[in-house]
């Protein structure tokens, strides 16, 4: 069968424009940082009948303008893509470009989590001094991580 042509669709979550493929219907925004905007999004191109797949979709705004975040952008694209674990976020896609001739967004789809690492690991510290456990192991451990 000849390929499917991507039909793109323009929307606009908490004042943050994704142009994404129809089939991406965006939920509401996850949160935002140096690196991107974060959304949360349900891929309908499931069998009739079948639960539609929530996923994670990160706009990465300008990602070329400046060498060293198009190196990181990268470099994490293709860590993620060789990294296969339960602990690790697993990347579903790399979108791409609408227009090559202005191609300045950079869209990454990844499975959806309910929680991030630094939400989880400040949620572990608090635990862990609540309790009144070792701290200081627990720091080593999570210096390590990052």
């Amino acid at each position: 069968p000849a390929p499917r042509t991507l039909v793109w669709k323009e929307t606009s979550v908490q004042g943050n424009k994704f142009a994404l493929p129809e089939y991406y219907q965006v939920v509401r925004t996850l949160g935002s940082g140096a690196y991107g905007v974060v959304c949360h999004a349900v891929d309908s191109r499931l069998p009739d009948g079948a639960e539609a797949k929530q996923v994670a979709i990160k706009k990465i705004g300008r990602a070329f303008e400046h060498a060293i975040d198009a190196k990181r952008t990268i470099r994490e694209v293709k860590l993620l893509r060789e990294m296969k674990h339960d602990n690790i976020i697993t990347l579903l896609d790399v979108l791409p470009p609408l227009d090559l001739a202005r191609f300045n967004d950079f869209y990454v789809v990844y499975q959806f989590m309910e929680t991030d690492l630094h939400q989880r690991c400040l949620l572990m510290v608090v635990t862990v001094k609540w309790h009144g456990h070792d701290v200081s192991l627990w720091m080593t451990a999570l210096g390590w991580l990052i």
